[in-house]
């Protein structure tokens, strides 16, 4: 079920149609299809396949082959070595379905596969005859638990070495979270989303709720209605990741005094760019800075991943600004918003063409007059900001910030969009800071004299809540249809509940935090901790001595066990009726079969003790020495309990 999202629809059709083939060749109403018929279905399926997946050389082709071939071993299944391939394939199929699935309320389910596949695979290598009533289930738990202390060893202490080649897992469908290339519409869309964009953990107090603000992109160029990021261009990017490069644009970067250490679990987005505090100074994985201060990386974020980072929210970014930077950040296109245009030239003549006193007139503009923060402003015309600003006044952040760049650009002053993320959730169990896709926002950078790019957020003049509180907080008191995550703000409200939502998202973040993402660098780390010394010998040592200790606990308790011996249920009733008799001193003599023996005590027995033992000897010897069903040994065994209970409750009322 699992792997169900990421298989063609033919292939599902077809897993179907083998289930509903084998059950029907079970009820026997139908036979095994031909040989022509299953060699036809296998090359189908894999020309299936070749078209379907245009790479063959990934994750998904691979798994689909595997499951493909998994369900049409059902249609040949004829002998005992066939229902052994088809088991031990139930183990793959359901480690592939980790490649998928990292979330940890999967866990239960993988647990129940591993544990049913386990039993099955006991079950047709069982010697024994008969069992008591749930015996295979309890043998295969009990193998499973066998395996767990070697299965952690080996998880804690098999090195762990960088692939020799990445395989991409990418979802179909579109990216998750934030794009290159956004319109002010798209990021409404985003701000209304659910689901979790990453996790922080800060190394001491972090910032103020205000100050949260989580830079990811920064978008320059402008057609009119889409804002797109200048180094999105994978030349762009292989440039900018030249070392000398590097040093260079971080030469641009002056750290302030408000420095915050954090490491950042960030879920899979199918995109390179890496969320950070702004202003970021330094992030401790393979990636680089580009010259408008984003962090990129040169592979798609497909898996959980996490990063330490260092950033300075007083940070001082290009007091220099370059010709082409100056001419990229004021470019607009023509025969667009021409009345925002005229308005804009026409205040900065006002103010004596001072930027400072103009950057203050549109801020001021957004908090005094009309305007509305909403999520559902309605579709705008081609000439979005002139009917934003004079007509509709009604928008998300990125329409105010898309409007104050634009109004910027206007008289020459370099301005670009920056979008990501404000603010986020603390939660108390864990202390860490959860920022969700409806904390998406926007803000604009202005560059000035001296003072190099400044935020300026013009939403905090709108919806000044919006950056206090955080939309947390607008979740728990409104109850407005156009709210973002409505159905989650529920739980919320409610006290117990939201406890309930804080400790499930503490789980799956301990759990991604210290099993998903344990990686050679946490491993290093686990080991240092243990042993204060890492060394690639050590920790084979360890891990053989480990393995090695837990195979010798396991074997002395196999010979333990087999020394006990195995005691059948009908030998413990018998001998629990035989040690009440011995001890009135009526002992069966070793080589005495239960009848002669039966005979023998009569006399010292009363009639209902007689009839109550003779029971069990008989139901005893019905059990041990007749070819039985299941069902029908059961049925014996049952009868054999009660009779049983019977004669030792007769037999111990003599010594009351």
């Amino acid at each position: 079920m699992p792997l169900v999202p990421f298989l063609p629809l033919w292939v599902i059709g077809l897993c179907f149609f083998c289930i509903f083939w084998r059950w029907m060749v079970f009820l026997g109403r139908w036979s095994y299809p031909p040989k022509i018929a299953r060699y036809a279905l296998v090359v189908t399926a894999v020309f299936g396949l070749m078209v379907h997946f245009p790479r063959l050389l990934s994750i998904q082709p691979a798994v689909s082959l595997l499951v493909v071939t998994y369900y049409l071993k059902l249609l040949e299944m004829f002998k005992l070595k066939d229902v052994y391939v088809i088991l031990i394939l139930s183990y793959f199929v359901v480690a592939s379905s980790f490649l998928f699935h990292e979330d940890v309320y999967m866990l239960p389910y993988f647990i129940a596969a591993i544990v049913l596949t386990t039993v099955a695979l006991h079950s047709v290598n069982r010697t024994e005859h008969h069992l008591e009533k749930g015996g295979t289930f309890k043998k295969g738990i009990l193998l499973c638990l066998q395996a767990l202390p070697i299965t952690i060893c080996l998880f804690l202490f098999f090195p762990r070495f960088p692939p020799f080649w990445v395989l991409e897992i990418k979802k179909e469908g579109p990216s998750v979270g934030i794009d290159e290339s956004m319109s002010p519409a798209d990021v409404a869309e985003l701000g209304a989303a659910e689901g979790i964009a990453f996790r922080v953990e800060f190394n001491g107090k972090p910032p103020e709720q205000k100050d949260l603000y989580w830079r990811v992109l920064t978008l320059s160029q402008f057609d009119g209605v889409n804002w797109q990021s200048l180094f999105s261009s994978l030349q762009a990017q292989a440039y900018f990741n030249q070392e000398n490069v590097q040093n260079a644009v971080r030469e641009n970067i002056q750290p302030g005094q408000n420095t915050y250490e954090y490491t950042l679990h960030l879920e899979p987005t199918q995109q390179p760019w890496l969320p950070t505090l702004d202003r970021p100074n330094s992030v401790n994985t393979k990636s680089s800075f580009m010259p408008d201060f984003t962090t990129y990386q040169n592979k798609m974020v497909t898996s959980m991943m996490s990063y330490e980072a260092i950033s300075s929210t007083s940070s001082v970014l290009n007091l220099e600004l370059s010709k082409w930077s100056r001419k990229q950040n004021t470019q607009l296109p023509d025969g667009f918003n021409v009345k925002s245009r005229n308005f804009a030239v026409s205040l900065f003549n006002e103010v004596n063409k001072d930027k400072v006193a103009f950057i203050d007139r549109l801020m001021n503009k957004f908090n005094s007059e009309p305007y509305f923060y909403t999520l559902k402003p309605g579709r705008y015309d081609k000439d979005m900001i002139d009917e934003f600003l004079f007509e509709r006044r009604k928008g998300f952040c990125a329409h105010y910030a898309s409007a104050l760049t634009f109004l910027l650009r206007s008289v020459d002053i370099p301005s670009r969009v920056v979008i990501g993320y404000h603010g986020g959730e603390i939660n108390p169990m864990g202390g860490h800071i959860v920022v969700n896709q409806y904390d998406a926002h926007a803000w604009v950078e202005a560059w000035l004299e001296g003072q190099g790019w400044v935020r300026l957020d013009p939403t905090a003049m709108v919806a000044p809540w919006r950056l206090l509180v955080g939309v947390e907080e607008m979740l728990r008191q409104s109850s407005s249809s156009e709210v973002p995550g409505l159905q989650s703000s529920i739980m919320r409200k409610t006290p117990w509940m939201n406890q309930v939502r804080f400790l499930i998202d503490y789980t799956n973040h301990r759990w991604n935090k210290y099993v998903v993402n344990f990686n050679q660098q946490s491993q290093r780390q686990f080991f240092e901790n243990l042993f204060n010394d890492y060394s690639l010998t050590k920790l084979v040592m360890v891990m053989t001595i480990s393995i090695a200790v837990f195979l010798v606990l396991i074997a002395v308790f196999a010979l333990w066990q087999s020394r006990k011996g195995r005691v059948s249920q009908e030998d413990k009733y018998l001998q629990r009726v035989l040690k009440l008799l011995q001890r009135r001193e009526l002992s069966r003599d070793p080589v005495e079969t239960l009848n002669a023996f039966l005979v023998r005590i009569q006399p010292a027995l009363t009639p209902k003790q007689f009839n109550a033992i003779s029971q069990v000897f008989k139901l005893y010897s019905k059990a041990v020495y007749e070819n039985l069903s299941e069902n029908e040994y059961e049925r014996v065994i049952k009868r054999l309990r009660k009779e049983t209970y019977i004669s030792a409750r007769l037999l111990q009322h003599v010594f009351q």
